[in-house]
């Protein structure tokens, strides 16, 4: 047993050695870093939360509507103005009345109308209006009355670099812009040079002047504090003044679709309407007011 020991006291330190210097290299041995993933391969990879679209799918369906929109813009056909905003705003104005026959089902305008329990004479008028808008949606397809998607984008292009996009925007509704008569007169003639039918929309443009401010003119000129009177008052002499101007007031006009609905008064133009469908009182308290804002703005 003697002569054994030592070659077994041997034999263990080589395997101790052999174990340590396979242990020491393994620790020498760098970490092989984790493979990174690509832009591209992340993309491929991510699903879209809205319509189960990856990422890169989506970017093309995003592409292809930014192309679409381009269309739009370079292919329209200019209808009323060369500034696409400023000839969607024309659309809506000229044609709210169209857009919203056009864009609705009949059983939501047949309901809406026993719900409000319109006259015969306003029944009519909404039956004759519905050809005429049809008949115009036919002969005008630059009106785009059927894509209300489409005016809301060029609505959108406003540019309020220029003074018209200023107005448009309500950039001075804003109380911390104060205009003064003449600065107010000479904005009004900007809109009716630039298109008569903006007129229709004074009030949105200038709220202070054409609200209240003007409600308490037109409540020292007619000497009346019923306020739904001066309302009516204010609203027949701005309409008369935008008409006067040049602005679309005919039977089947968008303002005069207004009249009809909200107070019957159907199947005439406004100067119609002016001479032989409301009564005098008014008639003469809406002249006076006009006569004010034609010395005021021309």
């Amino acid at each position: 047993m003697q002569k054994f020991k030592i070659p077994l006291i041997l034999l263990l330190i080589l395997v101790i050695i052999i174990v340590f210097y396979f242990w020491n290299s393994y620790s020498k041995i760098e970490k092989q870093p984790e493979p990174v993933e690509t832009v591209s391969e992340k993309i491929n990879k991510e699903i879209s939360p809205v319509n189960g679209l990856s990422i890169q799918e989506k970017l093309k369906q995003n592409k292809a509507e930014l192309k679409k929109e381009n269309t739009l813009f370079v292919d329209r056909i200019q209808a009323f103005n060369p500034d696409p905003s400023v000839d969607a705003e024309l659309i809506k104005i000229n044609f709210e009345h169209c857009l919203e026959l056009l864009n609705s089902d009949e059983e939501s305008v047949v309901s809406y109308k026993i719900i409000d329990n319109q006259s015969d004479n306003q029944i009519k008028y909404k039956q004759d209006l519905n050809t005429y808008c049809d008949d115009i949606n036919n002969k005008h397809p630059e009106y785009l009355l059927t894509n209300q998607d489409n005016i809301k984008l060029l609505r959108d292009s406003i540019n309020t670099d220029n003074e018209t996009g200023k107005i448009l925007s309500n950039f001075y509704n804003d109380k911390n812009i104060k205009l003064n008569a003449r600065e107010l007169a000479s904005k009004v003639q900007y809109l009716k040079n630039t298109n008569p039918n903006l007129l229709f929309n004074l009030k949105s443009y200038f709220k202070y002047y054409f609200g209240e401010k003007l409600l308490d003119e037109v409540s020292e000129i007619t000497k009346s504090n019923e306020r739904m009177y001066l309302y009516t008052v204010k609203k027949g002499a701005l309409d008369y003044y935008a008409c006067k101007a040049g602005a679309d007031c005919g039977m089947y006009s968008n303002i005069m679709s207004e009249y009809c609905t909200f107070r019957n008064l159907c199947g005439a133009d406004f100067n119609d309407m002016l001479e032989n469908k409301i009564s005098e009182g008014v008639r003469l308290d809406i002249l006076l007011v006009y006569k004010y804002l034609k010395k005021s703005f021309d």
